[in-house]
């Protein structure tokens, strides 16, 4: 079995990824996390600030869920003793979400607790709002974030598998069997394509 891991999906739009990147690895979180803390840093001028200090997250799975959490949390609670030039307090951080609720696949009452509590910790929630296109004057943020959707990664090499079930696999792959239990692939080297 071979785990090629996710990559973001935009549903089709993948234009959005210009303006709200997403958020599926390490390297992901290590950016944005860079991103947020430096939109404080840059904050300092009045007129522009609260472009700077708006957040926007596109989804209201657990990821997003999780994310405006930890943005509500560090500009309310842990920011605030580091800068005495910006009130990080004034950060404004939106919630997107397509569905009804937030957390849509979970039970009424996690649901319900759980924007209550966003929105206790300073997070507007809106729910039955659908991202349908995006540029960069559609919401004045300079921070978006686009956790839903996930997609298999591209992997470079055939999908390993029975013979039976693929004998030709997209890209060229033929199968041999060389034992009765495995298979083995026999990739030419341009072999790439996404299960």
């Amino acid at each position: 079995m071979v785990a090629a891991g996710a990559t973001h999906s935009y549903f089709g739009k993948d234009y959005l990824a210009e303006f709200a990147p997403g958020m599926k690895t390490v390297e992901d979180a290590r950016y944005l996390r860079d991103a947020i803390l430096s939109k404080f840093e840059i904050a300092t001028d009045p007129q522009e600030r609260a472009e700077w200090l708006t957040f926007v997250v596109i989804g209201a799975g657990p990821t997003g869920v999780e994310l405006v959490g930890q943005i509500a949390e560090l500009a309310h609670t842990v920011l605030p003793k580091d800068y005495r030039s910006v009130n990080t307090s004034e950060a404004r951080i939106i919630l997107l979400e397509g569905a009804g609720a937030v957390l849509p696949p979970f039970a009424k009452k996690l649901q319900d607790y759980t924007r209550r509590r966003l929105e206790k910790m300073g997070v507007e929630v809106r729910v039955n709002s659908l991202a349908v296109d995006m540029d960069h004057e559609t919401i004045r943020a300079r921070t978006r974030i686009w956790p839903p959707g996930c997609r298999p990664r591209r992997w470079r090499g055939c999908w390993p598998g029975p013979p039976v079930s693929r004998p030709t696999a997209p890209g060229g792959c033929r199968w041999s069997r060389t034992a009765p239990s495995r298979a083995t692939p026999r990739c030419s080297p341009s072999a790439t394509w996404s299960r």
